[in-house]
C-alpha cells in the first residue's frame, strides 16, 4: 500500500511538472525564436555545439538575432531565455533595478553558507554579498558607489600615470629577457602579462609597497578556479562533482584567504598610521565607503570584499584586453603601422621615462587620437564581459511582446557590437570608425552602462594605453607563424584569447 501511494505521488508530481512545462511552452510560443530541439533540453545542444566551434557564446546569439529580429526566445534545459537587442530595452534593463533585477543573484542562507561563486568559494569569503560588485543595488551599494566613484575619475587616476609607466617598462624588460632565451622564436605572453596588471591595481590602486605587491601576485590560481565557477554557472553540485574543479577551488580558497589577510594588513596599517585620506587612492575610497559615518567604526570584512573585487576585476579585464590588442595588431598590419607612427611622433618624441611628471604623460596620451580609436575598436570586437543577465520582476511588455514575470531576459555586448544593423562592416577591424563618428547610445557598451557601469573602466584604459605605448616603442611585434589568422577564443567569466604567442624584435 505504501509503495502504491509513493508511486502515485511520483506520478502526480511528474505529470504536474510536464503539464507546467507544456503551459510554459505555450506562454512563450508567441515570441520569435528557433525551434525547440528537445522538450527537456531545449536548444542547449546547439548552443554547446556552437560554443565548441566558436569558443564563445556570442556568435550563436548573433545568428539568432539576424534570423529572428531584435527579440528572440530560446530554451536552455527547462528554462526560457528571452534575448533582446533593442537599445531602448537595454537602457531599461541597466537602469530599472526594480523591474529588471540581476538574474541569478543567490543571497539566501544556503548560498551564503555553502555556495561556490563570486560571493564565496565554499567556506572562504571571496567578494561577499554586499561588495560594490555583488550588492543588488540597495542603499549600502548606492552609498559605496557615491564615495568610490571619484577615485576612478580621470583627474585622480592621472596622478598615478608614472606608476603605470614604470609597470609598463618593467613588463617590457621581462618580455625582452624571455625573448632573449629563445631568440627569434615565439613566446607565450599570457602568463607574463597577469603579474604586471596585478601590480597596476596593487601599486596605483592600493599604493602597495614592493613587498606587498609581490605577495599579491597570487592571481593565477584564482583565475583557474573562477574559470571553473563560471563554466558551471556557479552550480555547487556540478562543481563538487568535477574533480578538477574541486581541486582548483580548494587551492584557490587558500589563495583568497591569503590575499584577504594581506588586504587587512594594508587597511589597518593605513588607519593606524594616520594616513587615511592623505594617499588619495582607491584603497582610501574603499575604507571610507565601509566606515560608519556616525561611529567611525570600520566594517572590515566588507572592506575586504571590495578590496577583493578591485583586485580580481582590475587584473582580469585589463590583461585579457591587452592580449586581444596584441592579437589585433599583429593581424592588422595597416593598423599596427599607423599606431607605431603615432607612438614615434608623440610618445617617443615626448621622451617619457620614470621621472616624467604625470601631467606630461597625461597630455601626451590625450594627443594620441589613433591609439584611443584603436582601444575602442578592440573593446568593440572583444568586450571584457559579453552578457547582461536580468530577470523580469513582473509581467512586462518588451518590443511589443508580453513577457511573464520571472522570465530571464538577456542581452549581449557581443551581439550589439557585431550586428550590421548598428555598424557598417561589423566584422572588419577598423579603428577609423571611432574617429569619423560616434556610436549611438546603448549600442556600444564594452564596460556596461547605467548605474552598474564598470567602475574601473578609466583605470583599465589608462593602464592599457601606457603598456601598449611602451611595448610598441621598444619592439616590433609579430604573431606566431603557426598561429591561426583568426585568433581563437575561450569562454569563461571573460571571453579570452587562446593564441598568445608573439615574436618581439627590439627596435633600432
Amino acid at each position: 500500500m505504501l509503495l502504491e501511494l509513493i508511486g502515485l505521488a511520483l506520478f502526480v508530481v511528474i505529470a504536474g511538472r510536464l503539464l507546467l512545462l507544456k503551459y510554459d511552452h505555450w506562454r512563450y510560443s508567441h515570441i520569435p525564436g528557433p525551434t525547440r530541439q528537445s522538450f527537456i533540453y531545449g536548444n542547449i545542444s546547439e548552443l554547446r555545439k556552437r560554443l565548441r566551434e566558436e569558443g564563445a557564446w556570442g556568435p550563436y546569439w548573433l545568428d539568432l538575432v539576424q534570423q529572428h529580429g531584435i527579440i528572440v526566445c530560446c530554451w536552455t534545459v527547462l528554462k526560457p531565455r528571452v534575448f533582446v537587442a533593442d537599445p531602448l530595452v537595454i537602457k531599461e534593463m541597466v537602469t530599472d533595478f526594480k523591474t529588471f533585477p540581476r538574474s541569478g543573484d543567490a543571497h539566501g542562507f544556503i548560498a551564503k553558507k555553502y555556495s561556490f561563486g563570486i560571493g564565496r568559494i565554499g567556506s572562504t569569503r571571496f567578494c561577499g554579498f554586499n561588495s560594490i560588485l555583488t550588492d543588488r543595488g540597495g542603499p549600502i551599494w548606492k552609498r559605496k558607489k557615491k564615495i568610490m566613484d571619484p577615485a576612478f575619475s580621470i583627474q585622480r587616476l592621472n596622478k598615478h600615470l608614472t606608476k603605470f609607466y614604470n609597470i609598463a617598462n618593467s613588463l617590457c624588460d621581462v618580455v625582452e629577457a624571455a625573448q632573449q632565451e629563445t631568440p627569434g622564436e615565439p613566446i607565450d605572453v599570457s602568463s607574463i602579462m597577469s603579474p604586471f596588471t596585478i601590480d597596476a591595481i596593487s601599486k596605483a590602486g592600493f599604493s602597495a609597497t614592493e613587498s606587498e605587491a609581490d605577495r599579491l601576485r597570487l592571481i593565477s590560481s584564482m583565475k583557474e578556479a573562477m574559470t571553473h565557477v563560471m563554466a558551471k554557472g556557479g552550480n555547487t553540485l556540478a562543481l563538487l562533482m568535477d574533480s578538477s574543479a574541486r581541486k582548483a577551488l580548494f587551492a584557490n580558497a587558500r589563495s583568497i584567504q591569503t590575499i584577504r589577510d594581506i588586504g587587512k594588513s594594508m587597511i589597518m596599517s593605513r588607519i593606524n598610521n594616520g594616513k587615511l585620506g592623505l594617499v588619495d587612492d582607491i584603497l582610501d575610497s574603499i575604507i571610507s565607503a565601509n566606515m560608519d559615518v556616525n561611529t567611525g567604526s570600520l566594517e572590515i570584512e566588507e572592506s575586504l570584499d571590495d578590496f577583493m573585487t578591485m583586485y580580481a576585476a582590475g587584473n582580469a579585464t585589463t590583461s585579457t584586453t591587452l592580449l586581444w590588442s596584441l592579437g589585433q595588431l599583429t593581424r592588422n598590419p595597416g593598423v599596427l603601422e599607423k599606431i607605431v607612427e603615432e607612438i614615434d611622433s608623440v610618445w617617443t618624441e615626448a621622451n617619457i621615462d620614470g621621472n616624467t611628471e604625470t601631467s606630461v604623460i597625461g597630455d601626451t596620451l590625450k594627443q594620441m587620437v589613433y591609439l584611443e580609436a584603436f582601444v575602442k575598436e578592440v573593446l568593440r570586437f572583444h568586450p571584457p564581459v559579453q552578457f547582461i543577465n536580468r530577470m523580469c520582476s513582473k509581467n512586462v511588455k518588451v518590443c511589443g511582446y508580453d513577457i511573464p514575470k520571472g522570465t530571464g531576459i538577456i542581452s549581449s555586448q557581443y551581439v550589439l557590437h557585431r550586428w550590421d544593423q548598428y555598424w557598417p562592416d561589423p566584422d572588419k577591424f577598423q579603428p577609423e570608425r571611432f574617429i569619423t563618428s560616434s556610436p549611438k547610445p546603448y549600442i556600444y557598451i564594452p564596460f556596461f552602462l547605467g548605474p552598474r557601469q564598470c567602475i574601473g573602466k578609466n583605470f583599465a584604459i589608462l593602464e592599457l594605453k601606457c603598456i601598449l605605448c611602451e611595448i610598441l616603442s621598444r619592439f616590433d611585434v609579430e604573431k606566431d607563424p603557426e598561429a591561426p589568422w583568426k585568433q581563437r577564443s575561450g569562454q569563461a567569466i571573460l571571453c579570452y584569447p587562446k593564441d598568445n604567442s608573439y615574436i618581439f624584435k627590439p627596435r633600432q
